[in-house]
């Protein structure tokens, strides 16, 4: 399906020009040293602990590793195994329904990814590939920012008379419905150094998982079109992909918020306007933003989402 929302054809930013990919020896020690030893262990059952407590002898083989891992633009397979762990939400212990499943990576491959990720995250968040709305996962932006803009946003329509349509979506299982040749391709509309797209290109090819429960472990199982939880890239790609979203909200007047997979649009409404037409506004956004996930290959939940007026 085209996407109308946003064309990838036509890059946002100027691809960055290949440039020597710096990668430091002390940025490798000061990673190692900032390991919470509680952090679980993952497939490789290498504790946190013993990275911390070796950090400074292992800094430089963890660099060189590094290196090595951009130079050939290849994920290492080894770190391509995730075991998840049942994690208890609610209600019944024996409905398999109410438990969340916690990823556990291997730790090293955490610390490679936050050395690389100096290499391009630091650049999307530079040039907004976030979207401007986003307040998860970045530095001096966070829940309570974005609840104070809704609420001063809402306050000042209020002031000049007006309502509020506001519509709430729902994805459905946000992270584990990213389809990763897309998400690339929007990587390098950013401008992204073609060698870390392919370096991404390579973290996201399919990945197996094993559940975990009382030290016995279930038969493996495929993974694939997500950003993985449990690792660092997760939550910054999630952003990227989700970023031109937006599009589709402002194309029928609506002002949004995002933070993570949640987004929020409201539009201030004269008050001589219905009720009914107001809804009806509501639910054009909704159905545009529906149009976009369905170019993104992402899932809304159309009974969990929401259309209020305030």
């Amino acid at each position: 399906m085209q996407n109308k929302y946003s064309d990838l054809s036509l890059a946002v930013v100027p691809q960055e020009p290949d440039r020597f990919l710096r990668l430091r020896v002390r940025s490798a020690r000061q990673f190692l040293l900032s390991l919470r030893v509680n952090s679980g262990t993952g497939p490789d059952l290498l504790p946190a602990r013993v990275l911390k407590m070796c950090a400074r002898e292992l800094a430089l083989p963890v660099c060189l590793l590094a290196r090595s891992i951009v130079y050939h633009a290849r994920w290492p397979a080894s770190w391509c195994e995730h075991w998840l762990f049942p994690l208890h939400k609610r209600h019944a212990t024996s409905d398999p329904d109410n438990y969340r499943g916690l990823h556990l990576t291997p730790q090293l491959s955490k610390v490679v990814e936050r050395l690389i990720g100096d290499l391009f995250l630091p650049r999307l968040e530079q040039i907004g590939a976030y979207g401007p709305h986003q307040f998860a996962y970045r530095q001096q932006h966070g829940a309570r920012d974005a609840l104070l803009f809704l609420v001063v946003s809402w306050l000042l329509a209020f002031s000049l008379g007006h309502r509020v349509a506001l519509y709430c979506s729902d994805v459905s299982g946000a992270f584990d419905h990213v389809n990763a040749e897309r998400l690339c391709e929007k990587l390098r509309g950013f401008g992204v150094q073609s060698k870390i797209v392919d370096l991404i290109s390579s973290w996201l090819r399919p990945r197996t998982a094993r559940v975990v429960v009382g030290g016995q472990q279930s038969h493996p199982f495929p993974m694939r079109d997500m950003v993985y939880q449990g690792t660092f890239y997760g939550p910054p790609l999630w952003n990227t992909f989700f970023s031109d979203s937006y599009f589709a909200t402002r194309a029928e007047g609506f002002e949004e918020v995002l933070y993570a997979d949640d987004l929020n649009a409201w539009r201030a409404v004269a008050s001589n306007v219905t009720d009914d037409d107001t809804f009806a506004l509501a639910r054009n956004c909704q159905s545009a933003l529906h149009d976009w996930g369905a170019a993104n290959q992402v899932r809304f939940d159309a009974t969990t989402e929401s259309i209020q007026i305030l």
